[in-house]
């Protein structure tokens, strides 16, 4: 498994392209993680996208529990909707092993940063 500078797994952060408030936050705190942001568009990742995330899964811990618990999402349902958080945790865990709805109810991410 890679590592972040800190010593962490290296765990993407998801966000729309098409709000840059969310992408800009977004992308300076995994890029602090060493982590890199992924920018969805509408209810899916583009395929070059899907495709780099594929390519590097085994730059997480693949088992049944999220290293992080979570998944990190810049942006509401209306922003990032369930659609790509599941496509996501789906090829970083294996189809089932990630539930959507649970990402969005779980505690804040804790520094520090």
């Amino acid at each position: 498994m890679f590592q972040m500078g800190n010593g962490g797994p290296m765990v993407p952060g998801i966000a729309t392209g098409g709000n840059w408030p969310d992408a800009l936050s977004g992308g300076a705190l995994t890029g602090r993680w060493g982590s890199p942001l992924l920018l969805a568009d509408g209810g899916a990742l583009p395929a070059a996208e899907l495709a780099w995330l594929k390519q590097h899964t085994p730059m997480t811990a693949k088992t049944d529990v999220a290293p992080l618990g979570a998944l990190p999402v810049f942006g509401g349902p209306s922003a990032v909707p369930d659609s790509v958080v599941k496509q996501v945790g789906d090829t970083l865990y294996g189809a089932g092993k990630y539930d959507a709805f649970d990402n969005r109810h779980l505690a804040a991410i804790a520094g520090p940063f």
